[in-house]
């Protein structure tokens, strides 16, 4: 199965494991493929950059550029095209509609989030 993770995913899953740290390893067994985009990956960097994550990092003996590096040794990376969907417009985040861009430019059987801007698409 090919599924996108999205920001938050990515983030809960190697700083705090969980049903997302589960996603991690799937994908590490090659149970399920992870697709992603330059785009998500520069949101991951920026997010990782918070004081209060690189304080977690630290907890964790875990650097920013090593779980990119192994975001994109369990990820296939596709280009992307911006996408406008109007759905995603204010008051709602349309940084999200490079998650779905991202699905479709992979052709991705799912999106996986929790972020409420993405569930209030359902389908797409």
């Amino acid at each position: 199965m090919k599924v996108v993770l999205d920001t938050n995913l990515w983030l809960s899953g190697w700083l705090w494991q969980g049903l997302p740290g589960n996603l991690i390893k799937l994908a590490r067994k090659k149970e399920i493929l992870t697709c992603t985009s330059v785009e998500i990956l520069q949101e991951v960097e920026k997010v990782l950059s918070y004081q209060k994550l690189q304080k977690r990092l630290a907890l964790l003996s875990l650097t920013t550029e090593e779980i990119l590096l192994a975001m994109g040794e369990i990820s296939t990376i596709y280009p992307i095209h911006p996408l406008e969907v109007p759905e995603l417009r204010d008051p709602r985040d349309p940084k999200d509609a490079m998650v779905l861009a991202t699905a479709i430019a992979s052709q991705a059987d799912a999106i996986i989030s929790g972020d409420t801007d993405l569930l209030v698409l359902e389908t797409y």
